[in-house]
């Protein structure tokens, strides 16, 4: 989600992401998946790299971004992104229904219905794709924690040296706080907003 900020003494105005997304180069640095106006995608085919691969091979990093109370500047914490596992998280949002009809069939046998072999059957089935996605997940991301061994950490970017953990902000409460220095007055009067799309 993108954001606004302003200040009201200076009208100084710059917009920031709450996130960003970023490709790993083999010599550590990081290339910004979101410049020159492309899509994610397209900067990452202009690379020479599918999504596949670049989460495989522990590629992608991830950039949440912070206000600092103290100096009004962004404040980035970057880390590694795994894959997301689209199968394994099917198969567990398709093992809630048979887990849900096992507890109502339960229900019914406590109720002296004599339906405890559907649930049974059901609850059976449910752990069954369970167990199947966790498994699925783990072949999944098999080849990204094996890359991910001994990589350095993708490292922040830090808006001050004074900056404290208290004193960072997330864009979505930065929203609903008081204003922030602004790094060109310095006056305390910036105000954060979500950008009109």
């Amino acid at each position: 989600m993108r954001y606004s900020a302003r200040c009201s003494a200076c009208g100084n105005e710059f917009s920031i992401n709450d996130d960003h997304a970023y490709l790993r180069r083999d010599d550590g640095t990081l290339v910004s998946l979101e410049e020159h106006g492309q899509g994610q995608a397209d900067a990452l085919k202009e690379a020479g790299f599918t999504w596949k691969r670049a989460y495989d091979e522990a590629r992608v990093v991830r950039g949440r971004c912070y206000l600092c109370k103290q100096c009004g500047g962004v404040h980035e914490e970057r880390d590694y992104e795994g894959p997301l596992g689209c199968l394994a998280g099917s198969l567990i949002f398709l093992a809630l229904l048979p887990f849900q009809c096992g507890l109502w069939a339960y229900l019914g046998y406590l109720q002296k219905m004599r339906t405890w072999h559907v649930a049974a059957a059901c609850c059976g089935t449910a752990l069954l794709m369970a167990a199947c996605s966790f498994m699925l997940r783990w072949g999944e991301t098999r080849r990204y924690r094996r890359n991910l061994r001994g990589l350095p950490p993708p490292g922040d970017q830090n808006c001050c040296e004074a900056r404290a953990l208290e004193d960072l902000i997330p864009l979505t409460h930065a929203t609903e706080g008081p204003a922030f220095p602004c790094r060109t007055c310095g006056a305390r009067a910036v105000t954060v907003s979500k950008a009109q799309s």
